[in-house]
């Protein structure tokens, strides 16, 4: 395990060591996804922008440690995806929430789900909204994980999830970015076709297959 990893267990059993460990190491992350929210979110001063994200973390961090840790206990590393990208993700997905609809404090149920969901697809907010029921955007996440080879899983999550630059991935995983760039587009199309197929949409096109190598 990672030492995030390492610190979670008893970050969430109220070991105070542990706490200051855990949110001193995801606090980049969360700095990180925060700050991109508040900047789609209207103009502001640097100094607006600043504060603005300030709150949002301190929102963060009081939302992943409510209920026990609950959110934070949803992390399942079977999936694929790092603890910082989880906790990176349920940031990011938070963050807009608050400042969509002004509500500041505690997860929805479905904020991994509907968050890697809009991401992997390149949704719009309309378009979101059309994809907001939970039954469905966890049925579209299994199918695309069911149909991800090993390798498609940590491509997945270094450039959807983690949205890692595409010279870094191509340098960590030894891929050209050109077969990276292709990947990332047939990984949008395969979650859109997905998303069709379990709306109830004809879908007559072959189905996508998702490069595991380097070529397309």
């Amino acid at each position: 395990m990672s030492g995030l990893e390492d610190l979670l267990p008893g970050a969430l059993a109220g070991d105070r060591a542990a706490m200051r460990g855990f949110v001193d190491a995801v606090s980049p992350i969360i700095w990180t996804r925060v700050i991109r929210v508040a900047q789609r979110h209207g103009r502001r001063t640097p100094d607006q922008l600043r504060q603005l994200a300030e709150d949002l973390m301190q929102e963060v961090f009081a939302a992943l440690f409510q209920d026990g840790g609950r959110a934070l206990r949803g992390w399942v590393p079977e999936r694929g995806l790092s603890l910082g990208g989880y906790v990176g993700l349920l940031a990011e997905h938070q963050a807009a929430s608050i400042l969509r609809s002004g509500r500041k404090s505690g997860w929805r149920e479905d904020a991994t789900e509907d968050a890697t969901l809009e991401t992997a697809v390149g949704a719009s907010s309309a378009d979101a909204a059309r994809l907001d029921a939970r039954d469905l955007l966890t049925r579209v996440l299994e199918r695309v994980r069911a149909e991800l080879s090993p390798r498609g899983l940590q491509l997945f999550e270094l450039l959807v999830i983690e949205e890692r630059p595409i010279e870094e991935v191509a340098a960590t995983m030894q891929m050209s970015a050109d077969a990276l760039y292709a990947w990332r587009s047939r990984m949008g199309k395969l979650a859109t076709r997905i998303a069709a197929e379990l709306e109830g949409a004809s879908e007559t096109a072959a189905p996508t297959r998702i490069p595991s190598g380097d070529s397309p």
